[in-house]
């Protein structure tokens, strides 16, 4: 049978208790019930993302509301959203179930077309030589957990796609957090983007055997820099002129995260097989 757990007063500082939170530390009283497992699944599952901080709110203002979270965050604004590493956290977690942007992780085999390959060559035939594997052998070990790591480690091209924004911006007076909350939300669009697009390449292929997986790219990237433009207007507050500007600028900063991330996660992975 369970211990008894007095009410009387506060579980956290000791204080009795005058009503239902504790006037001395802010703690909410203390419920039997709060115990059981129950509890504890509706805690994380119910109140920490979808009751507790509206959670398809929070999706729906993410997609159609460019930069209003970000926005909304750095100004005070936060009683009503999601703390932003939860919401990208959740998102990247759907993103990890259907991982729909392979370019996210690259084979071995596409690793060795890209422009800084020869400064890494020689590492891998080192490897090789050290372990006695062919390629084909250490590819498919490579190819496993790369796919697996890149997945889980999207989060890695927030820090640097808030180091270009911070540079982009330099003149603003923004603190490198602030570009990182931005760079979260943009990034956790990316990936919900990603994900509902992908969804709807095979619903239509699944009802009209349309193969719509060639024009994926542009429409993919039309979005994305409308979506940029718009969410740069309301974060920044500058003008249409400077706005798309700056636009190209962060299109370019995103390739060139992307760009990043990739080299990135090549050492981790080749450090890690």
């Amino acid at each position: 049978m369970a211990e008894a757990v007095d009410t009387s007063s506060c579980r956290n500082c000791g204080t009795a208790l005058l009503g239902d939170y504790c006037h001395a530390c802010g703690q909410k009283q203390f419920e039997e019930k709060e115990r059981t497992f129950r509890h504890l699944i509706y805690q994380f599952f119910g109140a920490s993302f979808f009751l507790e901080n509206n959670f398809l709110k929070n999706i729906r203002d993410l997609l159609l509301r460019p930069g209003y979270l970000a926005k909304d965050y750095i100004m005070g604004r936060r009683k009503q959203h999601m703390v932003p590493f939860s919401l990208f956290l959740l998102i990247n977690l759907l993103y990890f179930i259907f991982n729909p942007l392979s370019d996210l992780s690259l084979s071995l085999d596409e690793q060795r077309i890209q422009v800084y390959w020869p400064l890494i060559e020689e590492m891998v035939n080192h490897k090789l030589e050290t372990n006695g594997q062919d390629f084909d052998a250490y590819a498919a070990l490579y190819n496993s957990q790369s796919l697996s790591l890149s997945k889980s480690l999207v989060i890695l091209n927030v820090p640097i796609l808030a180091f270009f924004m911070y540079w982009f911006y330099s003149r603003k007076k923004y603190y490198y957090a602030d570009h990182f909350v931005f760079s979260l939300y943009y990034m956790g669009f990316v990936m919900l983007l990603a994900i509902v697009m992908y969804a709807l390449l095979l619903l239509f292929n699944f009802l009209f055997a349309w193969n719509l997986g060639g024009i994926f790219p542009l429409f993919f990237f039309g979005i994305i820099a409308i979506y940029t433009f718009v969410a740069l207007r309301k974060f920044y507050e500058q003008n249409k002129v400077w706005s798309l500007m700056k636009t190209l600028l962060v299109i370019f900063g995103f390739l060139l995260t992307q760009f990043v991330y990739r080299i990135v996660m090549f050492f981790i992975v080749f450090w890690t097989t």
